[in-house]
């Protein structure tokens, strides 16, 4: 009987020890997983915050997180981001682009700006939710992502931001005119050369008979040309907007890295 409790307690320090130097590789998520993972995120950070004057509507609906999921995998199927890329996301609001190109893609990093600051305390809290679920699934995604509320338009910050990104996603729906102005002026004095960049613009016009929108995706090849890529329709909620994003077929030589889709 001793003999047997020092061979087991013998394989039980050999088990232990083989363990300490054995560690699981993070595996890459499916689109569908993602999908319902950030979907939960976005259900417990609106709940926690709902009022009966301020309800967030559309995250508990399964079909609301597929089209708006899709609608930024198409979005940066666009950017062909690899590990040398840093994607900046200007009005990045709920971090839809930024979490997803975290996860689903091989960027070496994701930052993204929001100016409005209740805005910005949800994607915080919506940041830390989503890596605790992603480190506890054991799933692949990039670590090195920031989302910063900052005066991105003072100089300064736009040619620090613009020498290390390589990747740029403007949401030009959700600013005023003089700011998009300045924030253009800006941007395209400073980028540098082999920088992608996709911007989502107004386009006057309305769906159906619903309180709706439909906008531009267009990507910028220079300051005076211009490349429309497909739209995006907006449906309008109380608060919450929902993005669709058709991606038209395109082909592009230049500065930018377009994939084309069947």
């Amino acid at each position: 009987m001793q003999n047997l409790f020092k061979t087991f307690n013998k394989s039980v320090r050999k088990f232990r020890k083989s363990q300490s130097f054995y560690t699981v590789t993070p595996s890459s998520i499916s689109m569908e997983s993602y999908e319902f993972i950030e979907n939960y995120i976005y259900a417990k950070i609106f709940k926690q915050r709902t009022d009966p004057n301020k309800k967030r509507q559309g995250f508990y609906d399964k079909v609301y997180g597929k089209i708006l999921n899709r609608g930024g995998q198409e979005i940066l199927k666009k950017f062909s981001l690899k590990t040398s890329d840093t994607l900046f996301d200007l009005g990045s609001g709920i971090g839809l682009i930024i979490l997803q190109a975290a996860t689903t893609t091989d960027v070496g990093k994701v930052v993204g700006i929001e100016l409005v600051k209740e805005v910005y305390d949800i994607s915080i809290n919506l940041k830390n939710m989503f890596i605790h679920v992603m480190k506890f699934g054991n799933f692949k995604f990039q670590k090195n992502f920031e989302i910063i509320n900052d005066d991105f338009l003072v100089n300064s910050n736009v040619v620090k931001i613009c020498s290390k990104g390589s990747a740029i996603f403007i949401n030009d729906k959700i600013f005023q005119p003089p700011t998009l102005n300045q924030i253009r002026d800006v941007l395209f004095y400073n980028l540098r050369n082999g920088v992608k960049k996709i911007t989502v613009q107004n386009y006057k016009g309305r769906y159906s008979s619903r309180i709706s929108r439909i906008n531009n995706v267009v990507a910028i090849l220079s300051k005076n040309k211009i490349l429309d890529i497909g739209r995006t329709l907006s449906y309008g909620y109380n608060v919450g907007i929902l993005h669709y994003y058709e991606i038209y077929h395109t082909k592009l030589n230049g500065n930018i890295i377009l994939t084309t889709l069947d």
